[in-house]
């Protein structure tokens, strides 16, 4: 129980882009395992409506699980992808501190980061739901900046054109994929 509220409490610290939880998670390797939850119940909320909107599109069932499967997979990928690719960044952009790194500490923040995506839950609300969705992916965008640069010490700058290109990947690969199913 007590685990559980310190996970809320962290993924709270988190969406409220606190920069101590950052540092503190990048730090922390026993969080690691709660990083890694948050991204997999921010991932499996958009897995679960694209397939219950496959279901409602007239798809067969087979078709709604694969849509989300790979929204969840794409999720994951986002998320892997972040980290690696800031943390390789890092080894070639100039720092405004020196920071002692490793990919967990990168793939804990950035995982941390995917907090505010817990708000899609409300996607399928009725002309709110798509104002939610933007605003929590956005909110996710902005977190992930934040979190890329604490963990890595890179300038505001250099955190923002990293989570750009992968950001812009993301969306390459997202489309790519629902296209393949479609």
């Amino acid at each position: 129980m007590a685990d559980s509220r310190l996970l809320v409490n962290r993924m709270v610290r988190a969406a409220k882009l606190d920069p101590a939880l950052y540092d503190e998670v990048a730090a922390d390797a026993s969080t690691t395992g709660q990083a890694v939850m948050v991204v997999f119940i921010t991932s499996l909320i958009p897995a679960f409506w694209s397939g219950v909107a496959g279901r409602v599109n007239d798809k067969s069932m087979a078709v709604s699980v694969a849509i989300g499967g790979v929204a969840f997979a794409v999720s994951i990928f986002i998320w892997l992808l972040w980290s690696v690719g800031a943390y390789w960044w890092r080894k070639r952009a100039p720092v405004r501190a020196e920071v002692s790194i490793s990919i967990g500490s990168v793939i804990r923040a950035i995982g941390f980061a995917s907090s505010p995506k817990i708000l899609s839950f409300f996607v399928i609300v009725p002309y709110l739901g798509l104002l939610v969705g933007f605003a929590a992916t956005i909110w996710f965008f902005v977190a992930g900046v934040v979190a890329t640069q604490r963990s890595l010490g890179l300038s505001p700058r250099s955190s923002i054109i990293i989570s750009l290109v992968v950001w812009l990947v993301g969306i390459v690969v997202s489309w790519q994929a629902g296209r393949a199913l479609l």
